[in-house]
Parts: structure tokens; C-alpha cells; sequence
């Protein structure tokens, strides 16, 4: 688990954040997560999953992502929930960036004026218990090929 993270490790000049503090994490109650891709200029479209959403994920956080169009659907294709109807998500399917940007800031707003919905942390219990699922799929996958 994240629990088990080393904390001793020195990273240098690269992003604190590694290993991150979970206080950040139990001291909030939504993750507004800046994934890597947004499809904006050069930038890559393609739907990439990173560090920053699994930490939400992991640390059973309900969130808003600013990434690349139709971001949200395709983690449902992975078996993750999304917020919807608690959180305006219609942001997910403007192809425009900036538009999509400013759609998932107003997004923001809402559940800052409005607050969390208890009922998301149901939603984030399912998508964490989705993603040790996967993990444990994954390793159990990778000692089959190691161990034949």
C-alpha cells in the first residue's frame, strides 16, 4: 500500500512530491489532478494514465482531472467510476482545451460552493479497491511470464 512507501529515500532537486505526503491527502477531500497530457498544441491527445491520478485513486479521493478529452470515459473502460451526478463532468467531452480547462475549473467551483457529496467516498472506496484489483491481476500476470 502507499502506507509503505520509503520516506527516508533522498529524490535531490526532483519533485517533492516523491514520495509524497499522505497528510496532503487525509488533511483534504478532493483531488484536482493536472494529468500530463492535456492534447493541447503538441501536446500528446492520447489518453494517459500517470503517478498523479493513482495516487487520488489510491488514497480513496474523489477528483477532477484536467487532462485530455474524454479522460473520465476511458477510465470507465477500466472499471473506475467517475463522479457524475455529484460533480459536473461534462467537461470530459469538449475538445476544445482551453474550453475543456476552464469547463473542469467551473467544476471546481461547484464542489468547492457546494462541498463534497458523502456519497463520493463510496465511489472512491470502489475505484481504490479497482486499482489494487488491477495491481494484484498485473503482478500475478508478470510472475506467470517470470516463473515459466
Amino acid at each position: 500500500t502507499f502506507d509503505d512507501a520509503d520516506v527516508g529515500q533522498n529524490y535531490g532537486k526532483h519533485y517533492s512530491g516523491y514520495p509524497f505526503d499522505k497528510k496532503l491527502f487525509l488533511d483534504t477531500f478532493m483531488s484536482v489532478v493536472s494529468e500530463t497530457h492535456s492534447g493541447a498544441h503538441n501536446c500528446n491527445p492520447e489518453f494517459f494514465i500517470t503517478e498523479k491520478i493513482v495516487r487520488a485513486i489510491g488514497n480513496c479521493h474523489p477528483f477532477i482531472v484536467l487532462s485530455t478529452p474524454n479522460y473520465l470515459s476511458e477510465l470507465k473502460l477500466l472499471g473506475y467510476k467517475t463522479f457524475e451526478p455529484y460533480v459536473n463532468e461534462s467537461y470530459d467531452s469538449e475538445e476544445n482545451t482551453e474550453l475543456r480547462m476552464v469547463k473542469a475549473i467551473d467544476s471546481v467551483k461547484e464542489v468547492c460552493d457546494k462541498g463534497v457529496p458523502v456519497e463520493c467516498i463510496n465511489i472512491a472506496i470502489h475505484n481504490q479497491q479497482n486499482l489494487i484489483n488491477r495491481y494484484n491481476d498485473t503482478m500475478k500476470m508478470l510472475e506467470g511470464i517470470f516463473n515459466d
